[in-house]
């Protein structure tokens, strides 16, 4: 039986005997009771004081860096603005180009079946694209 065997029977035999698990038996070997039951009497006591490192000469407050700056919209914005207007522009368009070719086609099948359901539901009302009547 080799060393590594013969602890783990032995560890097993005291768990047993004391009614703890075989982790717990290693645990306590592990750390002696002296340090244990210091660890726990430095808890009780709460945070220790600074050390004699530590600097106990308080110094001024310091000034805030730097400086004011009007708050402004950072610069190059404005072309930005003006992509993103005409990106909106063009998707409107597109959407205006899919509805005229979705009538004509509706148109078409009508035709063919007179009998179709009837709906006001339009997806691309102004209100549902978010336009406004000035535009």
């Amino acid at each position: 039986m080799s060393d590594e065997e013969l602890e783990q029977e032995m560890t097993q035999r005291e768990a047993a005997m004391t009614g703890l698990q075989p982790y717990q038996i290693r645990a306590r070997r592990a750390v002696s009771d002296k340090l244990l039951r210091d660890i726990v009497n430095d808890s009780r006591r709460g945070p220790t004081a600074p050390s004699s490192l530590a600097s106990s000469v308080q110094s001024e407050p310091r000034r805030p860096s730097g400086g004011t700056a009007p708050i402004q919209p950072p610069p190059g914005i404005e072309h930005i603005d003006r992509l993103c207007d005409e990106a909106d522009r063009r998707a409107r368009a597109v959407a205006v180009q899919q509805k005229l070719a979705l009538e004509w086609i509706e148109g078409l099948l009508e035709r063919r079946n007179p009998h179709k359901a009837k709906t006001n539901y339009d997806p691309f009302s102004r209100e549902r694209m978010g336009l406004d009547d000035d535009e």
